[in-house]
């Protein structure tokens, strides 16, 4: 079989990022990108921090919630962000892109952001993981959903920014224009610029099949679980 070359062009609000877990004794915190189903017609985005019993919050993506959830988290548990040693872990539907030890919670939890972005610019030491064409194409682009694909569509019209509503078709070949989807998430909606329905061209695959329940208005959401217990 020859190999699919066809340029993916992934979701504006996918940061590549979808779980993120720290453990260190007595606490611990995971951050998860939902995958929302879009059968209602809706696409906006939504993106929710919830520290179980502690913070209720939402972002709209992960890289917004990677940056501001510290904050919330350090106002919640200050006091438990002396407690080490912390192990962060990093992934992308499902496979692990980098892990690292650091001496407290606070240490890995405080900077966050700056650990994951600098991971991904080589920082020394650390061995980030990127998704080689193979493994990206055997997962739906939903974002947070690394489930088979079983449908591929080709965007018509490419939005500029995720802040503009100016779309324009592909110049060249090259430039990423398709995309695939598990069953579940094939249909798109009607509610955005470039991710809807109407801006899809079917190119091959099966029919959208929603399942009972996945009614939605969002495209995903991301939580973050506050575990008091951490590791044992």
């Amino acid at each position: 079989m020859s190999q699919d070359k066809r340029p993916l062009r992934r979701h504006h609000d996918d940061n590549y990022v979808d779980r993120i877990e720290v453990n260190a004794p007595g606490i611990g915190m995971l951050a998860t990108m939902v995958p929302r189903y879009k059968t209602s017609g809706l696409s906006g985005d939504h993106e929710g921090l919830s520290v179980e019993k502690v913070v209720d919050r939402s972002f709209h993506r992960m890289r917004d919630l990677e940056t501001h959830a510290p904050g919330f988290i350090y106002a919640a548990a200050r006091h438990m962000l002396v407690n080490g040693t912390a192990r962060l872990r990093v992934s992308r539907k499902g496979h692990l892109l980098f892990s690292e030890t650091h001496s407290t919670f606070g240490d890995a939890v405080m900077g966050l952001a700056w650990h994951i972005v600098t991971a991904n610019e080589g920082r020394k030491g650390v061995d980030f993981r990127i998704l080689t064409d193979a493994e990206e194409r055997s997962h739906c682009q939903q974002v947070g959903c690394a489930e088979p694909p079983t449908v591929t569509y080709r965007y018509k019209l490419l939005q500029v920014s995720p802040q503009e509503d100016v779309m324009l078709p592909p110049k060249y070949d090259f430039v990423g224009q398709y995309t695939w989807y598990c069953a579940r998430h094939a249909k798109r909606g009607d509610c955005g610029f470039e991710d809807a329905d109407k801006n899809l061209e079917h190119v091959e695959g099966g029919q959208p099949e929603p399942r009972a329940g996945d009614e939605s208005p969002s495209g995903f959401a991301g939580v973050v679980r506050f575990n008091p217990e951490g590791e044992d």
